[in-house]
């Protein structure tokens, strides 16, 4: 893999950059997502969902070099858990040949979706199908449509996004954001 500077890039004094990625040929690139919403109420951050306000996804891109597909998965759930995540992977392996070295599973950590039990409910084991079922349809459909793709990555230099939200004081108690 090797960088190349775009036209579009401005000069190297500016803080913005655009960078191409100059991959092998044959690189391909493909996305879906598939909705995993719970059809019964489960338990969520801070009670249970009756009510349904925006559907919940797994989105999947899906990158090959021509040789190796490799995959990256989001899910709008507050986290996953080490026993989902593992199965999950496990059925990738077997039904696409796609090792675990070549998955990445991220969460959006939305605090209204599912807090995924092992076991659990009913209405949590008829989610958890719906999740492979799932998670597999977002999978298929990201690898059918890979299609020939070029990547950029774009850089810039940004203060004051992110802070710590918790300060220890002088008197050993915290406080957030203090002034």
């Amino acid at each position: 893999t090797t960088v190349e500077k775009t036209p579009e890039q401005p000069s190297a004094d500016k803080e913005d950059e655009i960078v191409k990625i100059q991959y092998p040929e044959g690189f391909s690139a493909g996305y879906a997502r598939a909705e995993i919403t719970p059809r019964d109420p489960l338990p969520i951050y801070d009670g249970t969902a009756s009510t349904i306000n925006d559907p919940l996804y797994v989105s999947c891109t899906a990158v090959c070099d021509g040789e190796q597909a490799a995959l990256m998965m989001t899910v709008d759930m507050k986290g996953i858990v080490k026993e989902l995540a593992d199965k999950t992977i496990q059925m990738i392996e077997r039904k696409f040949g796609i090792g675990r070295d070549y998955i990445i599973m991220s969460a959006t950590h939305t605090h209204s979706a599912p807090t995924v039990e092992a076991g659990g409910s009913d209405n949590m084991v008829r989610w958890t199908v719906l999740w492979y079922q799932q998670v597999e349809t977002a999978v298929r459909r990201a690898l059918e449509d890979l299609a020939p793709a070029e990547a950029y990555v774009g850089l810039k230099q940004t203060e004051n996004i992110a802070f710590v939200r918790r300060y220890k004081l002088a008197n050993g108690k915290y406080q957030t954001n203090p002034s």
